[in-house]
């Protein structure tokens, strides 16, 4: 018996149909689950600087961990210079990847990180804030040397705040030395003891440009 064409192609239209349903089910299982954001993470690293970091996973509805799973990520840094970071990381055995640590430049104003996860239709988001950089300070902002001390007597003087690193400059570099190692600058008398009393300034500053005079007074 001759079999109509209806009957001849419809095993392979039912094929195409099962293969079609089965094929979305897939795309839908990676999709379908939580993707959640820990909290974020700052570390101080001085002189301007922090650093962030958190960790997005990904767990399919009904599953365990799905390793290979794409996330991308977005960071943005309200308040400072810190250009916007982006990109994309794949989940490791645990369903997990870490975004960071990412380095932020601290400003005169706290700087809100906001960090955004996202694979397929779910997403994820937290924010932290840095706080805003103190001021440029020195301690002590004067210092003297005794018509007693001879050459090569030293003070120091330490420096705080402000964008590191720093440098230390003299006006008389004749008369009183400066130098700075990390935040502590060491202030050098290089003339002989005398009866002239005199003073002169040490200027401390800092990678932004912003500075603070140390007034020092001596005998030569």
């Amino acid at each position: 018996m001759t079999k109509k064409w209806w009957q001849i192609l419809m095993p392979g239209l039912l094929l195409t149909i099962m293969l079609m349903l089965a094929g979305c089910g897939s795309g839908n299982m990676s999709t379908n689950g939580t993707l959640t954001l820990d909290d974020i993470t700052s570390t101080d690293l001085t002189g301007g600087t922090y650093s962030v970091a958190t960790s997005a996973t990904f767990v399919p509805n009904g599953k365990t961990a799905l390793p290979g799973t794409e996330i991308t990520y977005t960071a943005t840094f309200a308040g400072s210079s810190t250009t916007t970071r982006s990109g994309k990381l794949s989940t490791d055995s645990s369903g997990k990847v870490s975004i960071g640590p990412l380095p932020v430049t601290q400003d005169a104003v706290p700087v809100i990180v906001t960090i955004s996860a996202a694979t397929g239709g779910l997403s994820s988001s937290k924010t932290a804030s840095i706080p805003a950089i103190s001021s440029l300070t020195v301690t002590p902002s004067a210092v003297a040397f005794a018509n007693t001390d001879t050459a090569g007597t030293i003070r120091t003087v330490t420096v705080t705040g402000g964008f590191s690193p720093y440098t230390a400059s003299s006006a008389v570099p004749a008369d009183i030395g400066a130098a700075i190692s990390g935040g502590t600058v060491t202030i050098t008398k290089l003339t002989a003891s005398g009866l002239t009393n005199s003073s002169t300034t040490v200027t401390v500053t800092d990678n932004k440009g912003n500075h603070q005079p140390v007034v020092v007074g001596y005998f030569k």
